[in-house]
């Protein structure tokens, strides 16, 4: 999967153009994406995008005018492209290490003391980065875990 970072200027030039073109913008984004095209958008697909509605070339002209495509050869060019690879995606933990992150802990929350119910917490959270090694973990009940949240402290 991969992820898209639009400007916020996108919105403020799709805010002048048709609703027709605006449709025809987004689908063209999602194709571009699926295709892992590097944004450009060949006429094959634009053709294929609007069902060769007659009116197609000017709705393609409204978003070159809005600044938000740039004809080149062979079909169009998403301004400011900028595509992204889907985020990292979470292996799980082994029964082993949580077990033995528990067991180091004492079976109890490193915050309050409480037994039940258990959970594991990454210190530097796994959202920033952080890893699944035993001295990035730790035990938290399930209060003080959401409580936490993505923090560090």
């Amino acid at each position: 999967m991969k992820w898209l970072m639009l400007p916020t200027d996108y919105f403020t030039a799709l805010a002048d153009v048709s609703d027709a073109a605006e449709v025809m913008f987004t689908r063209g984004l999602d194709l571009a994406a699926e295709m892992d095209s590097g944004g450009v958008i060949p006429l094959a697909v634009l053709h294929w995008l609007t069902r060769h509605h007659r009116r197609a070339g000017s709705f393609a002209a409204e978003l070159v005018d809005a600044g938000l495509w740039m004809a080149i050869d062979g079909g169009y060019q998403i301004v400011n492209w900028h595509q992204f690879a889907a985020p990292r995606s979470r292996a799980h933990i082994p029964t082993a290490v949580r077990l033995a992150i528990y067991a180091r802990d004492g079976w109890k929350c490193v915050q309050c003391g409480a037994m039940a119910p258990l959970s594991l917490d990454h210190i530097w959270p796994w959202s920033l980065g952080g890893s699944d090694r035993p001295e990035n973990l730790q035990t938290l009940c399930m209060p003080c875990n959401l409580r936490k949240g993505a923090s560090t402290s």
